[in-house]
């Protein structure tokens, strides 16, 4: 769910004048979700902010007591203003030049990768806003961090939380505090060294071999091995892995057989949804210990009976995702 004023939500980009709004839009849409899938087990997902915005909402125990588990990547749990004097004229000026865009940032964005082309790739999607931070929005997000650093021991939901301990963006020691400081018997926290783990892993891969020119082909070997690397699971374990670890494969094979490369994504996208629908019935090898956040049978009480017959909703949201980023770029060269 984009957030009001963020992504393809409405609003003036990049501006909140309030993020308790978009802790009740998330409740709201929550509740949607629980009456429309009431078999199923509900988890919520949040990365940077919308982790901020996900965890003051599970606060409230009427939210916790529906969600089976919550999923934070690199929290907005701590930030630091690049000045201390930030927080202390931020209220004031919150209010008097709400919409007011304050310390121009750097069109390339801030460094939440060792990899160049990541980061063009990711401070060049339209939705993603790479001007100057609206002085309402700043302040809103020091007033919901520090709301979470004073309550974070009434926090009982399960989670799982993951930080890069080089994120300069977001704290990974408000990730430790949250860990150590949760009344949560079931919670899992997941340092990464280096950058934004959502970049780092397949980078990473690239930047350990010497290659001149970065082929397709290098990206599929790394692909595949940063989803074996840090997927936690295996395939067959009902996780999106499911989708990605035959795509990765088919990826490769096509590209090492010479095939063309638009050819070879559209039928490892295919695999992809092959490998999703066929998590229908797995169940007997769920013994990952990073999987038990997720599917703890005793924890949720939900029937196997209900569970078999559906396919993994991760592999196949994965699925869905990488099929239509194939169709997206095969259209792409054709129209060109």
């Amino acid at each position: 769910m984009d957030w009001i004023g963020h992504g393809g939500s409405d609003g003036l980009h990049a501006y909140v004048h309030s993020l308790d709004d978009a802790v009740t839009d998330m409740k709201m849409f929550l509740g949607r979700v629980l009456a429309e899938n009431s078999k199923l087990p509900c988890f919520c997902f949040g990365h940077s902010t919308g982790g901020a915005i996900i965890l003051k909402a599970v606060l409230d125990p009427k939210v916790s007591e529906c969600l089976s588990g919550i999923i934070l990547t690199s929290p907005a749990v701590g930030v630091q203003p690049s000045r201390p004097i930030f927080s202390v004229l931020a209220p004031v000026f919150s209010f008097l030049l709400p919409r007011f865009q304050f310390s121009a940032a750097d069109k390339q964005g801030i460094a939440v990768s060792r990899d160049p082309e990541a980061l063009v790739a990711k401070y060049s999607d339209p939705l993603v806003f790479t001007g100057s931070i609206r002085i309402r929005t700043g302040y809103e997000i020091l007033r919901i961090t520090s709301y979470l650093q004073k309550n974070l021991s009434w926090l009982t939901a399960p989670f799982f939380v993951l930080h890069g301990t080089a994120d300069s963006v977001t704290d990974p020691k408000a990730s430790e505090k949250l860990y150590d400081e949760a009344s949560s018997s079931d919670k899992t926290i997941q340092l990464y060294e280096g950058y934004d783990i959502f970049f780092k892993a397949a980078s990473a891969e690239l930047n350990a071999d010497s290659h001149s020119v970065i082929m397709v082909l290098h990206w599929a070997v790394a692909f595949e091995a940063a989803i074996s690397k840090y997927g936690g699971a295996s395939a067959g374990y009902r996780t999106l892995l499911d989708a990605l670890f035959p795509a990765s494969l088919v990826l490769k094979e096509k590209l090492t057989a010479g095939d063309y490369h638009i050819g070879a994504f559209v039928l490892s996208a295919e695999a992809a949804v092959s490998g999703a629908e066929s998590t229908k019935d797995k169940l007997g090898q769920l013994k990952s210990k990073l999987l038990l956040l997720k599917l703890k049978l005793a924890v949720l009480h939900v029937s196997t009976d209900i569970l078999a017959p559906v396919p993994d909703p991760g592999a196949m949201a994965a699925a869905s995702w990488y099929k239509a980023a194939a169709l997206a770029v095969k259209d792409k060269y054709r129209a060109s």
